[in-house]
């Protein structure tokens, strides 16, 4: 499941997206090296410089009206929430029932 939804995600990525690498002072592509990463268990790419574009104006403003769509959607959630984790993992942690 978690592999179906990146590859959902990637593909709405690249529909909605141009990814191009940064350009220096004189126009020349900055380099990236793809075996930069960070260390550790939660390893990942180090941050590194790029352009990210809409393809184009009609996808832009689709890109605009669903989020937009999506944070009115979601705003019945906005606020605090019942649990907060610190309070739930000492419940776990004292075997207490949790609701």
């Amino acid at each position: 499941m978690a592999e179906q939804g990146t590859h959902i995600t990637i593909a709405r990525l690249l529909w909605g997206f141009n990814f191009n690498k940064e350009r220096d002072a004189n126009g020349k592509e900055s380099d990236i090296d793809i075996f930069d990463y960070t260390n550790g268990l939660n390893w990942r790419p180090q941050p590194f410089d790029c352009i990210i574009k809409p393809r184009s104006e009609r996808i832009a403003a689709a890109i605009q009206r669903e989020g937009e769509q999506a944070l009115r959607e979601l705003e019945k959630y906005n606020g605090k929430t019942k649990y907060r984790m610190f309070e739930f993992m000492d419940k776990v942690a004292r075997g207490e029932k949790i609701e």
